[in-house]
């Protein structure tokens, strides 16, 4: 018995858009759909054979984050593994960048939780 089901029913727990607010909700609970930001990050890589010095060439990369809680960042741990700077951007809204430091990192798990510095 295959029954496909009609384009306006949803199954439970699925979401449903706010078209008014662009929040996705969820039972009570709001999620908001920009909360996608681009990590501007400056690494300087290590010199194992000379511990005590940093490598000459500082590298820009950019990368993926996205807000978990008011001013955290969840983003992959080798995107701001031995970084000097970061900083994010909205992905929506006007270009400014914020200050970030990375609250905790985990390299076996890829993961990284930054905090937003800037006010």
């Amino acid at each position: 018995s295959n029954q496909q089901d009609p384009p306006n029913k949803r199954h439970k727990g699925q979401s449903r858009k706010n078209s008014a607010t662009g929040n996705r909700r969820r039972g009570n609970e709001n999620v908001q759909v920009h909360s996608v930001v681009k990590l501007f990050v400056k690494k300087v890589h290590p010199v194992f054979t000379s511990p005590w010095r940093k490598s000459w060439s500082e590298s820009s990369s950019t990368g993926t984050g996205f807000i978990i809680d008011g001013k955290r960042i969840v983003t992959n741990s080798h995107v701001v593994h031995h970084n000097t700077t970061v900083l994010c951007r909205a992905q929506s809204g006007p270009p400014v960048k914020w200050a970030c430091e990375v609250e905790s990192i985990s390299l076996v798990h890829d993961l990284a939780i930054l905090r937003v510095t800037d006010e």
